[in-house]
C-alpha cells in the first residue's frame, strides 16, 4: 500500500491498522444512552478518586438537558462550555447534545477579548 502524501503520518502506521473506520451514522448522545443502557454500573468516569457510572452520566446529562430546555434552549441554538476536564464538562456537552444544542467547547483559559472574538 502506497502512502498517502496528503496524510504523511500513515507511513508512521502499522501495515495493520486501517487507514479509516466505519462508523455508525447517528448522534453522538446515542453512544452514551447505549452504554448506560446496557451497561448502567460500569464506571464512565473516574475523576479525584470519584467514579461517576454510565447511568449516572446519561441520568445528570438528561437532567441538564430539560435544564436548559427548561430556559427556552431551542433545536439547533449554540451552548457554549467553559470547563476544564471534569465530569461537569462531560455532563454538560451530552446534556446540550440531549437538549438539541450545538456545542461550542470554549478553553476556559481564554481572556474575555478571546471569548469575544470566538
Amino acid at each position: 500500500m502506497g502512502v498517502d502524501l496528503s496524510k504523511p503520518w500513515f507511513k508512521n502506521y502499522p501495515e495493520e491498522v486501517p487507514r479509516s473506520i466505519e462508523y455508525d451514522k447517528r448522534p453522538l448522545q446515542d453512544f452514551l444512552k447505549d452504554a448506560a443502557e446496557k451497561f448502567p454500573d460500569k464506571v464512565a468516569i473516574h475523576f479525584m478518586g470519584k467514579e461517576l457510572t454510565y447511568e449516572e452520566v446519561f441520568n445528570s446529562a438528561k437532567k441538564f438537558a430539560s435544564y436548559l430546555q427548561g430556559l427556552g434552549l431551542e433545536k439547533g441554538d449554540r451552548v457554549a462550555i467553559m470547563l476544564p476536564n471534569t465530569p461537569q464538562s462531560v455532563i454538560s456537552y451530552y446534556g446540550a447534545l440531549l437538549g438539541g444544542a450545538v456545542v461550542v467547547q470554549t478553553n476556559p483559559l481564554y481572556t474575555e477579548r478571546e471569548l469575544e472574538y470566538q
